[in-house]
């Protein structure tokens, strides 16, 4: 799945062996008390380019003031409204994976008032993702099929904050996702055994994976496929709006 942040068991393991350090350390200190929602810091001034890009999307509304994309704009008030943060990355050139993003839950301020997600966005994965009915989901979705380069970004971004508003607000949910990453983690040390590890453990290990995986996906997968439909529905909205004002302009 080009856009999922989980990943199946054989291209898990070789996203935990090439990125083992992309979780940044954070000065509590600094987090704590600090305003909440998105946090930008961290990108250069052409990535923010993009981000007001996709901020434009999740916000757009039509003259009437109705919300173009109501359910990404409502993902994204979630995390402006939570008194949370999320720290936004942005990897403009990566080769190694095909996941347009992914999000991960960091530690608490030092009351556990106020949490930490961060998002990472995969620029080059998302470009270059094969948008054909061939890769179509069981849910019926082609991930950003029929849609502009920004429009890539903002569905991405919106399976993202599916994840990391449940992250912040469930902590079923929260639980699930670190229980996946550690059995991800012992998983990749029992392979690492070679022919040591005993099969019938390493398979169960992998179904395990794989349930986890399905269970924290399936909330993720169900608002990506909303927010495709909803950012198809703007650009005929936005082409209708556009042909209107051509024919009054002809007139």
């Amino acid at each position: 799945m080009a856009n999922s942040s989980i990943l199946p068991t054989a291209m898990l393991l070789a996203f935990l062996a090439t990125f083992p350090a992309e979780s940044r350390s954070f000065d509590i200190a600094d987090v704590a008390g600090s305003a909440s929602g998105f946090c930008t810091d961290r990108l250069t001034p052409k990535q923010l380019l993009i981000w007001e890009e996709i901020e434009k999307i999740a916000l757009a509304a039509d003259k009437g003031g109705r919300l173009l994309h109501p359910r990404l704009h409502g993902l994204w008030q979630g995390i402006q409204s939570s008194g949370h943060k999320a720290f936004i990355e942005m990897v403009e050139h990566q080769a190694t994976t095909s996941m347009g993003g992914k999000t991960t839950l960091e530690e608490s301020d030092l009351n556990g008032n106020q949490k930490v997600v961060v998002i990472w966005l995969y620029l080059s994965a998302m470009d270059h993702a094969l948008a054909d009915r061939a890769v179509r989901r069981s849910d019926g979705l082609t991930p950003y099929y029929r849609l502009g380069k920004y429009e890539r970004y903002a569905e991405a971004l919106g399976h993202e904050l599916a994840h990391a508003v449940l992250m912040l607000e469930n902590p079923g949910y929260a639980y699930l996702c670190s229980e996946y990453r550690s059995e991800s983690a012992e998983l990749l040390v029992l392979l690492g055994q070679g022919r040591g590890a005993a099969e019938e453990e390493i398979m169960q290990r992998r179904q395990r994976l794989q349930s986890l995986a399905d269970r924290i996906e399936k909330p993720a997968e169900a608002a990506e496929l909303e927010i495709w439909s909803e950012l198809r529905s703007g650009q005929h909205r936005g082409t209708r709006a556009s042909s209107v004002a051509q024919d009054n302009g002809a007139r």
